[in-house]
Order: structure tokens, then sequence, then C-alpha cells
């Protein structure tokens, strides 16, 4: 079944399972990964044209920020489980949803895997009003899938 990750699924993804803000390390390198304000030329730019992070992802970093599924609390983490949290409960009036990633007109620090906003995504209609937020879908691998990506069975460690 395919969905769109929540906002800590999406970091998980963006920083290729590391503890830090960018799969490949320091931040210096965003503009070989990333379309942002410095380089973008002030639009979006076809998927696949920067680096992937060290899992083989692209546009994670920059281009359009990506929605997420779970709603935006701005003071969720200080409450929230440690480990895979899924974001507040649904139901607030004027909601908006977790935005990761950056765009094209963000800035380095916006793009950060740990950055979040929250933003109305127009999606009680599934059309979005801007250029710069998009959306990716996500679904589990099999093992069969995780032994080609890896060269070894997901059971041996």
């Amino acid at each position: 079944m395919s969905r769109v990750p929540n906002g800590e699924r999406w970091r998980y993804a963006a920083s290729a399972g590391s503890s830090s803000d960018y799969s490949w390390g320091k931040g210096n390198q965003l503009k070989h990964y990333a379309w942002l304000a410095g380089n973008s030329g002030k639009r979006t730019h076809r998927v696949g044209t920067r680096r992937p992070n060290a899992w083989g992802l692209h546009d994670l970093y920059g281009n359009v920020s990506e929605w997420c599924q779970d709603v935006y609390d701005p003071d969720y983490y200080k409450s929230s489980p440690a480990h895979d949290p899924l974001g507040p409960a649904e139901g607030i009036a004027d909601t908006k949803r977790v935005m990761k990633g950056g765009s094209w007109k963000a800035s380095a620090s916006m793009c950060r895997a740990s950055f979040r906003k929250g933003q109305r995504t127009g999606d009680t209609d599934a059309c979005f009003f801007t250029d710069y937020c998009g959306f990716r879908c996500v679904r589990r691998v099999t093992a069969a899938e995780v032994e080609s990506l890896l060269g070894k069975s997901p059971l041996e460690k």
C-alpha cells in the first residue's frame, strides 16, 4: 500500500538513516544535492538532476517542499514518543500539515532534514495552490527487494 510519509519517516529517509541533517554530512555541499534559493533560478527543476542521497533518493532536499501526513503542531516534539512519532491527532481547526525539505525558494537552513514548518496545503480538494509544494508516495519493500538493495538477507546482521 502506498501512502504519504509522516514527517519523522520523511526525515529518516532524507538523512538516509543517519542522525545528521544531510545524508552526506555537512551542508556546504547542498547545492550539489538540492535546488534552492541560491541556484534554482526561481523555478522547479526536473526530478533527478541533482545528486541522490546515500540511499539513492533524489530531491528530498530543495526543489519542492514535501507535504507529510502528520498535522503540524509546533510543540509536538516536546511530548511525542521518542521512537517513530506519528504526529498529533487530526481534528484541529484550520489544519496545517508538516512540510519538509525546503524548496526552490528556500534557504539552506530550511532544507535540513530536521527542519519542518506547517502549511495549509490545499489538500481538501487534492490540488496544491503553490508551485513549491509536492508530495512523495512511499511503500513497504519486500524482503527480496531489501536483499537486492543490500546484497544480503534482511535477517543477516
